[in-house]
């Protein structure tokens, strides 16, 4: 047996860490974050294997199998301190087939415990944002699904455009910062001042912008070809 299958067969076994992995490069994001459900009373990052999860309020319940012949969908409620996780749904179509990670350990087996084992931990229970439920202003709650539940899903959720880019002008995935001399309209037209800066969300925008050899945050997807 396991050392971990024979902790939890104790009668009090050591406290059980719920640690959660929420991977947005599937969806044409590029971001993984790694954090737990972090109270007043527990709000230090807690390190496993190397990486280290930052607290966040957060509530997840329905991972229970019912034994009734359907899968769990998860209901995963997110803190919406400050309106971030809203600004983040934003910009990521509801996070809309993002893969969320549950890892589960001891805490005896966390990194700098005198037991700590990187080894020790439970099968992942991978599941996907299927939906958001409701938002508001103290909470995000969407509903998650195993891999092979999502009927019908577009991976990435976004639409495949060969030139148009979705992202915000100046945003964070688009990361330009217009300065003199460099403005451009929607045509890729020069512009004497920011005020005519307009980007045209086609490729050559990206280019003219940071230049043709640069690397790009041009979010079509130019290799793609139209098939029938």
């Amino acid at each position: 047996m396991s050392d971990i299958n024979a902790e939890i067969q104790k009668l009090t076994p050591n406290a059980l860490i719920e640690l959660y992995k929420l991977d947005t490069t599937v969806i044409g994001f590029g971001t993984v974050d790694y954090f737990f459900a972090g109270t007043d009373a527990n709000r230090e990052p807690i390190v496993f294997q190397g990486i280290t999860y930052e607290p966040w309020p957060l509530e997840v319940t329905g991972y229970e199998y019912t034994g009734q012949g359907t899968t769990p969908q998860p209901q995963f409620a997110v803190s919406n301190i400050g309106g971030i996780i809203s600004a983040t749904a934003l910009q990521t179509g509801d996070l809309v087939g993002a893969k969320v990670t549950r890892i589960r350990t001891f805490a005896k087996y966390l990194d700098n415990q005198p037991t700590a084992d990187p080894t020790q931990q439970f099968p992942p229970d991978i599941y996907y944002v299927n939906r958001k439920v409701s938002e508001n202003a103290t909470s995000v709650v969407f509903e998650l699904t195993t891999s092979f539940d999502v009927t019908g899903l577009q991976l990435p959720a976004r639409q495949i455009l060969q030139n148009s880019c979705p992202w915000v002008y100046k945003s964070a995935q688009c990361t330009w910062v217009p300065s003199a001399g460099h403005y451009y309209n929607s045509t890729d037209t020069p512009q004497a001042t920011i005020g005519g800066d307009q980007c045209g969300k086609r490729l050559s925008s990206c280019q003219i912008r940071f230049g043709a050899n640069a690397s790009l945050p041009f979010g079509g997807f130019p290799g793609s070809r139209t098939y029938v």
